[in-house]
């Protein structure tokens, strides 16, 4: 998603969740499920208080994430401070939707609408979970599937996906510029 044509830098930390998955299904089926949420949510929370005071940094900081990433991005946005947040597709959100009322960040959130992972009505409990809060937008595709926007997947979109980075990357330079 970088461009080096943007008008503003970013410092990127990626922590990279789907290595396994991507090698042996199985085996990154397992460390999905058995993934620790909660735990997880902790160590983004250090990052996010380590990369706010590298070198160059403003202080701001942003959490994005795709599928888990999107849900980490979620429950890191209800629990924690953060100065922006961008979840794609996060996959089993359905699941905390009791923590919606506790966003207070700006948050930019994707959903693809034929996403076989997240179903039409958990997107609806979603949508209906974050609706009249003035810091949230939600952007459905439609026609899209899970992953939409993910370079060489089954489901690339390449027009809805660049509309996604071009409304995630306006949403981050307003919030973090």
């Amino acid at each position: 998603m970088m461009d080096k044509n943007q008008a503003f830098m970013m410092t990127w930390i990626m922590p990279v969740f789907f290595t396994a998955m991507m090698m042996n299904y199985p085996a990154g089926l397992a460390l999905y499920m058995a993934y620790n949420r909660d735990e997880g949510v902790a160590d983004v929370v250090a990052t996010i208080a380590a990369a706010g005071q590298l070198k160059g940094a403003t202080g701001k900081v942003a959490v994005m994430g795709y599928c888990l990433g999107g849900l980490m991005t979620f429950l890191t946005a209800a629990r924690s401070k953060v100065d922006a947040a961008v979840a794609f597709h996060g996959g089993d959100t359905e699941s905390y939707l009791g923590e919606a009322g506790s966003i207070t960040a700006p948050f930019l959130m994707h959903l693809a609408e034929e996403d076989e992972y997240i179903t039409k009505d958990a997107q609806a409990a979603i949508k209906q979970a974050l609706d009249g809060k003035p810091n949230v937008t939600i952007y459905s595709y439609p026609g899209c599937n899970h992953a939409f926007s993910r370079h060489g997947g089954a489901h690339y979109d390449a027009a809805a996906a660049k509309t996604a980075n071009d409304r995630t990357w306006a949403f981050l330079k307003d919030k973090l510029a």
